[in-house]
């Protein structure tokens, strides 16, 4: 399995993911089976260049010959031109609008239980995995947890400080552990377009961690 085999398809999968499609919707785009894009995008089969053709087109993606001598020019610009788009599109994502709801959440909360460590941490730690592309499986997640932190706080709207009940509480800290291993998960598999894979960090990123 060679390096550029793997760039390919950490790039296709990249694109698919910003472009928030399955890869069953791709898979119905361009007539692959949805089995061959798993085994495409994890450079588990050897790509064919009409395939490649096929799957650049429908994540809009050109395929262009660059003399060698010229590819220190071109990656850079592609590094400044994914640069801009990717702030301008990181703040309207489906997913950036999940977080912030989530943080909302949190912060309304925060100020009728302030001494619950859990939502400390549940709103740094939304900061955190902001900063990364999240697999299909994990937004799915993260959704999750929001919508039910979302419910927790409005259920509690007209409840005073330190009046959340026991039962919510204890919730709260599950849904924290919960967003806790999403984040871990995240942190320590994320690879960044084009390159093969970043190494875990030799050490275990937990709930429990100093809030400093």
């Amino acid at each position: 399995m060679s390096y550029s085999l793997e760039e390919i398809a950490g790039v296709l999968k990249f694109a698919r993911q910003k472009k928030q499609l399955s890869q069953r919707e791709l898979s119905d785009r361009v007539g692959l089976p949805q089995s061959h894009i798993s085994k495409i995008e994890n450079a588990a089969v050897d790509l064919k260049l009409s395939s490649l053709s096929e799957l650049a087109r429908a994540l809009e993606l050109e395929l262009v010959l660059v003399p060698k001598k010229a590819l220190p020019a071109v990656q850079s610009l592609i590094r400044t031109s994914s640069k801009s788009l990717n702030l301008a599109e990181a703040k309207s994502s489906p997913e950036a609008r999940t977080i912030r709801r989530l943080k909302r959440s949190t912060e309304e909360l925060q100020k009728l239980q302030p001494n619950l460590k859990a939502l400390r941490e549940m709103h740094r730690m939304a900061e955190e995995i902001r900063r990364f592309q999240l697999p299909d499986e994990s937004v799915n997640k993260l959704k999750e947890v929001s919508n039910q932190m979302e419910k927790f706080q409005k259920q509690s709207e007209s409840l005073k400080p330190y009046t959340l009940d026991q039962a919510t509480m204890s919730s709260i800290q599950n849904l924290s552990k919960e967003l806790g291993d999403l984040r871990n998960r995240t942190v320590h598999s994320f690879t960044f377009p084009g390159e093969i894979s970043t190494s875990a960090p030799a050490y275990q990123l937990t709930a429990d961690e100093d809030d400093g």
